[in-house]
């Protein structure tokens, strides 16, 4: 007679895996434990000052803390962009598609057209428009990006466009501007979309 399977739960299956992969010594392997950062005895390293309890607190510094919040407010801008596109009527189809040469922010769906979406954030104007971020270098960038993204999924036969979403955030607070520029540029460069 044919031998019976046993079924078999998922954590079953996992811990016999474990205990494969384990050292045989015998014993249960310890957790891991944090190191202690050792104090410095010369007094507080570079870039740090001490607190008013008197142990030594990290300061952070402009470029680290502004990086984080470049990286928040482009999180937020992604989606309110994807957000308005939505109402519009477009379907997401992927948000931070990236490759090995670049990101394409969000890749939509209108109709029957694929568009390929750049969104750029500001605090404010101060720096210039949004928009005007988007140069001949960056379309370049797209350009090749939207046709790996083509050439990957063999859409090449499917119509497709070049959007901006430029999103201003008051410094003050406030409502956002979000400001969409349909077909904002033509493909650009040696890889034009179909040559």
């Amino acid at each position: 007679m044919g031998r019976s399977k046993r079924a078999e739960t998922p954590t079953s299956w996992w811990r016999r895996l474990c205990d494969w992969w384990q050292p045989t010594t015998g014993s249960p392997r310890a957790p891991r434990k944090r190191r202690a950062r050792q104090a410095s005895p010369a007094g507080p390293a570079p870039g740090t000052s001490p607190s008013p309890a008197g142990d030594s607190a990290p300061e952070f510094s402009p470029p680290q803390s502004r990086g984080l919040l470049t990286r928040w407010l482009g999180n937020a801008g992604e989606r309110l962009a994807a957000r308005h596109l939505r109402r519009l009527g477009m379907r997401i189809l992927h948000r931070q598609y990236r490759t090995p040469m670049g990101e394409i922010d969000l890749i939509a769906q209108d109709g029957q057209t694929l568009v390929f979406v750049e969104v750029k954030t500001r605090r404010g104007i101060s720096a210039g428009l949004p928009a005007e971020a988007v140069d001949r270098r960056k379309q370049a960038q797209l350009t090749r990006l939207a046709l790996v993204f083509l050439k990957k999924h063999r859409l090449l036969d499917r119509p497709a466009r070049f959007d901006v979403v430029a999103i201003v955030w008051p410094e003050a607070g406030g409502r956002p501007q979000v400001t969409h520029y349909p077909n904002a540029f033509e493909a650009v460069g040696h890889g034009q979309m179909f040559s």
